[in-house]
C-alpha cells in the first residue's frame, strides 16, 4: 500500500488542477440598437359616448363610430387595417349605495394601422375633429423586422466577445470557446408625444390655431435592442519567450 500511495496523491492532485482549468470562464453581456425608420404606425383610438338612456348612449357611440369610418375613408386607410379591439357598455352610479344610475357609459377603441406617415398628423387631427374622445397610443412598425432582429443580436455577439477579450487580456488570460448563450428578450422602442392625449386637449389645440396642419411630421427612428449573455472559458496566455 505505500508503494503507491505517492502515485494515488499525485492523481488526484492532477485531476483537482484538471478540474481547475476547467472551471475558469468569464461571463459577459453584450448590447447593441439597430435604429431604423417606421414603416407603419399602429395607433389605439378610444370612442366614449354618455346618455342617461342606455339605448341613446349606444346609438351615439355607433354613430361615432361612423364618423370615423369616413376619416378613415377618407385617409385611403384600408379596410382591412382597421380592427376594433372592445366594445362595452355600462352604468355610472351616482349612488352606488343605492345604484342610483347617473347616466350610460358606451366605450370601443379601435385599432387602426396607417402606413402613409406624411398624412398621419392630418389623420390624427382629423379624427379627434369627428369626435375620437382618445388616442391611446401610437406604437412603430418596424420594417424587415426579422432581418434587423437578427443584424442587432449579430452587433450583440460581437459586443460581447469584445468586452470578455478586453477583460481577459487586462488579466493576462485570453478566452476560448463559448460554454452558454443567452438572449434577453428583445424590444424596440419609439417615443410618442400623442399617447394618451384626450379629445378635449387636441380640440383646444385646433380651435386655438387655424393654420392647416405641417406634412412634415418629424417621425424618428424605432431602436430595435438585443442583449446577450456569453460565458467563455479563460486560459492563461501562453508565455512569450
Amino acid at each position: 500500500m505505500k508503494i503507491f500511495f505517492p502515485v494515488t496523491v499525485l492523481l488526484i492532485l492532477t485531476l483537482a488542477l484538471s478540474a481547475e482549468e476547467q472551471q475558469r470562464s468569464i461571463s459577459v453581456t453584450g448590447e447593441a440598437c439597430v435604429r431604423v425608420t417606421p414603416t407603419a404606425m399602429k395607433i389605439t383610438f378610444g370612442m366614449e359616448t354618455r346618455d342617461e338612456n342606455i339605448q341613446m348612449a349606444h346609438a351615439l357611440n355607433i354613430t361615432l363610430y361612423k364618423r370615423f369610418l369616413q376619416v378613415c375613408e377618407d385617409a385611403s386607410i384600408d379596410m382591412g387595417h382597421i380592427q376594433t379591439n372592445r366594445i362595452q357598455m355600462e352604468p355610472n352610479y351616482d349612488n352606488y349605495r343605492d345604484l342610483i344610475v347617473d347616466h350610460y357609459r358606451a366605450y370601443r377603441t379601435v385599432i387602426v394601422t396607417v402606413t402613409d406617415l406624411s398624412q398621419l398628423e392630418i389623420f390624427l387631427l382629423d379624427a379627434l375633429t369627428a369626435g375620437v374622445t382618445h388616442i391611446h397610443d401610437i406604437s412603430a412598425i418596424p420594417p424587415d423586422l426579422r432581418k434587423n432582429k437578427d443584424a442587432a443580436r449579430a452587433a450583440a455577439i460581437v459586443a460581447a466577445q469584445e468586452k470578455a477579450t478586453a477583460l481577459a487580456t487586462a488579466l493576462h488570460m485570453e478566452i476560448g470557446a463559448p460554454i452558454q448563450i443567452n438572449e434577453q428578450q428583445q424590444h424596440w422602442s419609439y417615443a410618442s408625444g400623442w399617447n394618451n392625449h384626450r379629445s378635449y386637449n387636441q380640440n383646444t389645440m385646433i380651435q386655438g390655431n387655424t393654420q392647416t396642419p405641417s406634412h412634415d411630421l418629424a417621425i424618428g427612428q424605432i431602436g430595435i435592442n438585443a442583449t446577450i449573455h456569453v460565458t467563455f472559458s479563460l486560459h492563461p496566455s501562453p508565455k512569450k519567450e
